[in-house]
């Protein structure tokens, strides 16, 4: 079953991501790609499921092929351990791929919209099984702040519906962003 939010996320992120490929792509022959950036941050990842939240190191590289629209590879490894049903969590791992839709706002502020596949290796207590662990579809949505022309602060929030019955999570992100 469909959580209602990550419901509501769909319905506000898909029209959202399709202009902005739609709009990138009629803007591409005029507008030259922007280029890669890394990004490196903090974040906390809440699996549901399990009931733990678990603190974790997040690194990101992408690139910006024009002002709407980006791939990127994320990571995140965990810091520390979360209290949860039947014990201590801790995260192995978490990798993706994503498409990124950009919408800029102003000069300095762009909104996020970002949609993709992740794999997450949960370490959990002995004998919990069905926990948020192994492949998900995920949605996220953010904002990117300008400090300077090549360095940025993101902050984001993806949403994860992991394969079977095995949960969800919610994953919040701060981010420093260096663009080159």
């Amino acid at each position: 079953m469909t959580n209602p939010s990550f419901t509501m996320i769909r319905l506000f992120l898909a029209p959202a991501l399709i202009g902005a490929a739609l709009t990138s792509q009629a803007m591409a022959q005029s507008t030259p790609a922007t280029g890669p950036y890394v990004e490196g941050g903090i974040g906390q990842v809440q699996a549901k499921k399990a009931d733990a939240n678990i603190d974790t190191l997040n690194a990101r590289a992408g690139y910006q092929i024009n002002p709407f629209f980006a791939l990127e590879g994320d990571a995140s490894i965990g810091t520390g351990k979360g209290k949860g049903v039947g014990g201590d969590y801790k995260l192995t791992n978490k990798v993706g791929a994503f498409a990124v839709g950009t919408l800029p706002v102003s000069e300095r502020i762009s909104l996020i919209g970002r949609v993709g596949v992740s794999d997450t290796q949960l370490k959990r207590p002995a004998g919990v099984t069905g926990v948020e662990n192994g492949t998900s579809k995920d949605m996220g949505v953010g904002a990117k702040v300008k400090i300077t022309e090549g360095l940025s602060v993101r902050g984001d929030y993806t949403h994860s519906e992991f394969n079977g019955s095995h949960g969800r999570s919610d994953q919040l992100g701060l981010n420093l962003v260096k663009s080159f």
